[in-house]
C-alpha cells in the first residue's frame, strides 16, 4: 500500500504529527542528523520498530518497515552518532 505522509501538526516538544491519508495511521517523527551531516528522521512509538525502546531510524522516502542501524555516511551506528537516535535506558533492561 502506497503512503501519503502530511503533517498534521507540531507538538511542543518540536516532534512532527503526521497523518498517512491512505490508512489514516499516525506517527510522531523527529528531524534529525548524524554528526557526519547525513539527514535521517526518528520515529517515536514506531509500529515497524525492531528496537525495545520502539524508536525507528530511517531515511526519508525509506519503506515504512525498514529500520536503520547504521549512517549511510560514515557507516557508525546511528544510536552512537545521531542525537535523539540513543537507545533508551528501559530498552535495556
Amino acid at each position: 500500500m502506497q503512503t501519503d505522509w502530511q503533517t498534521k501538526t507540531i507538538a511542543p516538544n518540536g516532534h512532527l504529527l503526521q497523518i498517512d491519508c491512505n490508512s489514516g495511521r499516525e506517527r510522531q517523527i523527529k528531524h534529525a542528523a548524524c554528526k557526519c551531516g547525513q539527514p535521517v528522521l526518528i520515529e517515536f512509538n514506531a509500529q515497524f520498530s525492531s528496537r525495545r525502546d520502539r524508536k525507528r531510524v530511517f531515511y526519508d522516502r525509506s519503506p515504512d518497515n525498514l529500520n536503520a542501524f547504521r549512517c549511510r555516511g560514515c557507516h557508525e551506528p546511528v544510536s552512537e552518532c545521531v542525537p535523539g537516535a540513543e537507545y533508551d535506558e528501559q530498552s535495556n533492561s
